[in-house]
């Protein structure tokens, strides 16, 4: 009896007056129906009132030694249908929310001995367990969240028994439903008992066939939670076996591409190295699903595909179009959950997908969207994905800066060390190329900041209209278009300084002892762009003159730690070996350098920075630095724009904000077609004409053809636009 998917709300007041009396007289027949019954129905534990909760656990854990096994797994998958969970074991903290609806342990132990009593061997030979009340008991563990380590090894081996002699009588559902239980319940698929193993392959093999897609959809999750990882300790034989199931489904065009993508990636498959049948079922299934991708859906699918180390590129270009004709429906993330988009983005971030492929209007308004309900993990992700799919923060909308702004205002003070060094990382790789040339305001204000109201024109009086001429007007509009874009950059830079103002703060609270050498690199990128940028190192020594004012470590505010009075200097260069190629393309460029004069030096893995990004050869001339090189191999580069990242172009900035002397690149695939010794030569001829240091009547260009060397406008030129020299 439901109405509107619910109980009506009269007869569930009555069931539960009437279960006060009726519970002292049921028999455990009619106990174990009640219970389920009231799981069918769509009865919800929590909103049960608190004494029918108690009523029902104290019956059941009175009457669960007479209950005969169909009761045991009716009175368990009913608890389960009811959503009522399983504490997890003492030490674990819970919240209190979750204490007020969660089962008793006096339950959980009574349920331990029946299951213990009903699934021993002797009750599984004469018969009296179903196949299905047995797979019922799995699956309703699993969905209660009750924890395999919590449980007592003799609950775990009548578990186990049960899988082994009642394997061959379980039909696809039931096979579907003991995997899937098994993976919630976080059993590892490492430990299984060989027979254990055995059995459940061996009879997912004999339904594979047959299995829809919601069975297909369970085991494939049901491995994946349980730690089966493709290429490790999963058979040949269950690989075959889901291959087959697979097929199936793409013959009758049900295959869930979301399902199979995602769990895939949680088992750690690999793309580039997946059969290419297997592949092939994939896109097939991705063609032919009717309806676009949404929301949980689409964000699995490319969360999957990334963690199976898929590259954008690699795809292949009828999977690509699969998820663009998704990511480009207006209403892909119309459920406006924080976790999809930001997911998403970070997927493919990951996958080296590039922001002028995507459709980034409708990315970042779905962003928009969720700023008020973000995580602080998923601000960190989200900017990350804008960050490393190279959107810059001028190509921003200026709502999403806006929405980034409030966002990270919002989550900031309580991120964890972890997502504060992913912010200090992808923020300059974003922010780099930014006008900072607004002076920072020292009172600034965050609601003034995020207030602010747009530009709009103004208008001109009914009179000067009729008076002005075309010219006039064209220039008062030119004016007012102009005052516009100054106001809007105004307002975009005042945002990044109240950000970075926020991040400093919050660095300040770290404790060095939760360093780790990735995050260490992370904040040693922050600041070497705050030394980099006008204002912004006046902006960092005002944070910590602020702190140092509020004087918290000396009882200013007992709520903070302030670990530093002063930004910490890394502790230096890092060792790094030149790769062969590269080491033999500079090899010949210092031996035509020094041809021409000794001394020109070369200097390798060159650390000109403050202990990161490591230029790969410095030119150094009377021992003043003339020249950097960097000799770039595939992972500067998108893998399908075939752009130079914008990490790089960070790096590329940061070095001529400082010694202000040309970089040249030379890429490895341009390498490759003409040789290290013609590269290292160009290389020299370049850097030696710049100088001016050439001896024209004994060229080396009268012994050895060079290429010619563009024009200074057009070298620059191409090193803006990473095309390479």
């Amino acid at each position: 009896v439901k109405m509107n998917g619910q109980v009506p709300p009269n007869a569930m007041r009555t069931i539960c007056d009437a279960l006060d009396y009726a519970m002292t007289v049921m028999n455990e027949q009619e106990v174990s129906n009640c219970v389920y019954s009231f799981g069918v129905m769509g009865v919800f534990w929590p909103s049960l009132p608190e004494a029918t909760r108690q009523l029902l656990l104290s019956t059941v854990v009175r009457r669960f030694p007479w209950f005969e096994s169909q009761g045991v797994s009716n009175v368990i998958y009913g608890m389960a249908l009811m959503q009522a969970k399983w504490l997890e074991a003492d030490g674990v903290v819970n919240s209190e929310d979750r204490i007020k609806v969660a089962v008793s342990q006096e339950y959980k132990e009574a349920a331990y001995r029946a299951i213990q009593h009903n699934l021993s061997k002797e009750k599984l030979i004469s018969g009296e367990l179903t196949p299905q009340a047995a797979a019922n008991i799995i699956y309703s563990l699993g969905i209660s969240e009750a924890k395999w380590t919590d449980f007592p090894e003799a609950t775990k081996q009548a578990l186990f028994d049960s899988l082994v002699m009642m394997g061959s009588s379980f039909n696809s559902q039931e096979i579907s439903l003991v995997i899937y239980g098994c993976g919630l319940m976080g059993v590892e698929f490492d430990h299984l008992p060989p027979a254990v193993l055995h059995s459940i392959t061996e009879n997912f093999g004999r339904v594979s066939a047959k299995m829809n897609q919601q069975e297909v959809c369970s085991i494939m999750h049901g491995f994946a939670k349980m730690q089966a990882k493709w290429n490790e300790n999963i058979s040949d034989d269950i690989k075959r076996y889901l291959t087959m199931g697979l097929l199936n489904l793409v013959r009758t065009d049900s295959l869930c591409f979301g399902c199979v993508t995602y769990s895939l990636g949680q088992m750690e498959a690999n793309w580039d190295t997946l059969p290419s049948y297997l592949k092939d079922l994939i896109v097939i299934a991705g063609k032919n699903t009717p309806n676009k991708l949404r929301d949980q859906e689409i964000s699995n699918t490319i969360y999957g595909l990334c963690l199976m180390q898929a590259s954008w590129m690699s795809l292949g270009d009828e999977m690509r179009a699969v998820l663009l004709r998704s990511l480009r429906d207006e209403m892909v993330f119309a459920d406006d959950l924080p976790q999809h988009i930001a997911n998403t983005l970070w997927a493919l971030a990951k996958m080296d997908a590039a922001w002028g492929e995507m459709p980034t209007a409708i990315l970042e308004d779905a962003f928009r969207r969720c700023t008020d309900h973000l995580a602080s993990q998923e601000v960190a992700n989200g900017l990350y994905g804008f960050a490393v799919l190279d959107a810059s923060w001028d190509t921003l909308e200026e709502a999403t800066q806006i929405s980034l702004h409030a966002a990270l205002t919002r989550t900031i003070p309580t991120m964890a060390v972890q997502e504060i060094s992913n912010v200090m990382y992808t923020l300059p790789i974003l922010t780099f190329d930014t006008d900072y040339s607004v002076p920072y305001s020292t009172d600034s204000d965050v609601n003034n900041i995020t207030n602010t109201s747009k530009p709009t024109k103004s208008k001109a009086t009914k009179k000067s209209i009729t008076v002005a001429t075309n010219a006039s007007i064209d220039s008062k509009n030119s004016t007012v278009n102009n005052n516009e874009a100054t106001s809007r950059k105004r307002h975009s830079t005042e945002l990044l300084w109240d950000i970075h103002r926020l991040l400093i703060s919050r660095f300040l609270q770290i404790d060095p002892a939760h360093y780790n050498p990735e995050n260490y690199d992370c904040f040693a990128i922050y600041f070497e762009l705050m030394r980099a940028l006008p204002y912004t190192r006046q902006l960092v020594l005002d944070v910590i003159h602020s702190q140092n004012n509020s004087n918290s470590m000396n009882g200013g505010d007992s709520n903070r730690t302030y670990y530093y009075s002063a930004i910490p200097e890394p502790s230096g260069p890092t060792a790094a070996i030149p790769s062969r190629l590269h080491a033999s393309t500079v090899q010949v460029m210092q031996s035509h350098l020094q041809f021409e004069s000794n001394e020109l030096e070369v200097f390798h893995e060159f650390n000109g920075l403050h202990g990161v990004f490591a230029v790969d050869t410095a030119v150094f001339y009377r021992d003043e630095l003339i020249a950097l090189v960097e000799v770039d191999g595939e992972s500067h580069y998108k893998q399908l724009s075939q752009q130079l990242r914008r990490k790089d172009k960070l790096k590329e900035f940061l070095y001529q904000q400082r010694y202000s002397v040309p970089l040249y690149r030379m890429r490895m695939d341009q390498i490759s077609a003409i040789g290290a010794s013609g590269a290292g030569r160009a290389l020299a001829s370049w850097i030696v004409k710049d100088l001016h240091l050439k001896n024209k009547d004994k060229s080396i260009e009268e012994t050895q053809p060079l290429p010619e060397k563009p024009s200074p406008a057009t070298t620059k030129k191409k090193r803006n636009s990473q095309s390479g020299v």
